[in-house]
C-alpha cells in the first residue's frame, strides 16, 4: 500500500515485535479500569492504548507512527496476552 508519495506504508516504519503483558501489567491495567474483560463500565480505548504503548512498548520511538499502526499493534498485544500467539495470526 502506498501513500501519496509513492511510499510504502507498511514498511515505512518497523514495529517491534509483539509482547504479551505480564501478570503484573495485566493488574496494573485492572488497577486502572482499562481491562474491557473485568472493568464495570467499558474502558475508553484510547486510554487502554496508550497504556500498552507506555507500558510495553516504553523504549520504542512511536510519535511518527501513524496511530493505526499503533492502535493495532496495542490490540494484538493485548489478543496476545489472553489468547497466546494463535490470536493474533492472519
Amino acid at each position: 500500500m502506498e501513500n501519496e508519495n509513492n511510499v510504502n506504508v507498511e514498511n515505512e516504519y518497523k514495529l517491534p515485535e509483539i509482547k504479551a503483558m505480564t501478570y503484573g501489567q495485566i493488574k496494573e491495567m485492572r488497577k486502572k479500569n482499562l481491562d474491557p474483560v473485568t472493568a464495570e463500565i467499558a474502558p475508553n480505548n484510547t486510554k487502554l492504548v496508550d497504556y500498552i504503548l507506555e507500558t510495553i512498548y516504553s523504549d520504542f520511538e512511536s510519535e511518527k507512527v501513524p496511530y493505526y499502526r499503533l492502535v493495532k499493534l496495542a490490540m494484538d498485544t493485548y489478543n496476545m496476552t489472553y489468547g497466546g500467539p494463535d490470536a493474533i495470526k492472519n
